[in-house]
């Protein structure tokens, strides 16, 4: 199974062919409800929203005791929030949720890094065509890795090599 999707030379991934969209008669497989979009990219960055207000990654880190009526550090100190997309197909859904993040929730925008976790080569520049935008912005990255790299800590020491290069505090 392996070898069929991910040879170099033939698998079904890294030779391009794989085929999304909305036409059913023309397309491989999704798991990603394109008849949906954009709503369904604006309802799980709402639900992203949430877990960030949650997890407290919106305030800055306090590094001693303070009073209760002290702002606890400035907007630059808040720390940034991780999110991670395995297996992102052409990176639809996270240039849905980046653009409604961009434009209703721009400070926890401001505030995020949005990596794509990708195997394939050919699906990584379709990911990276799509969102290029965000890329450019630094927003989004792509990365080399699948689901396997979790198993081995990959997937954590690239983001941990990836965030200590940038300034602040990151939420994991």
């Amino acid at each position: 199974m392996e070898d069929s999707l991910h040879h170099p030379a033939w698998g079904y991934y890294a030779e391009g062919r794989v085929r999304f969209g909305a036409d059913k008669e023309k397309q491989d497989f999704t798991t990603f409800p394109l008849a949906m979009r954009p709503l369904f990219g604006a309802m799980l960055a709402e639900r992203l929203y949430m877990l960030w207000r949650a997890s407290r990654a919106n305030r800055a880190p306090n590094p001693s005791p303070a009073p209760a009526t002290t702002k606890s550090g400035s907007d630059d100190a808040v720390r940034k929030f991780v999110v991670v997309e395995l297996g992102a197909g052409l990176g639809t859904l996270a240039n849905d949720i980046l653009s409604h993040l961009r434009d209703h929730r721009p400070f926890m925008f401001s505030k995020l890094v949005y990596v794509i976790g990708e195997r394939s080569e050919s699906l990584q520049g379709l990911q990276a065509a799509t969102n290029r935008d965000f890329i450019d912005q630094g927003v989004l990255h792509v990365h080399a890795v699948d689901a396997q790299a979790l198993v081995t800590g990959e997937l954590r020491m690239q983001l941990l090599s990836m965030v200590s290069s940038e300034p602040g505090a990151y939420a994991l």
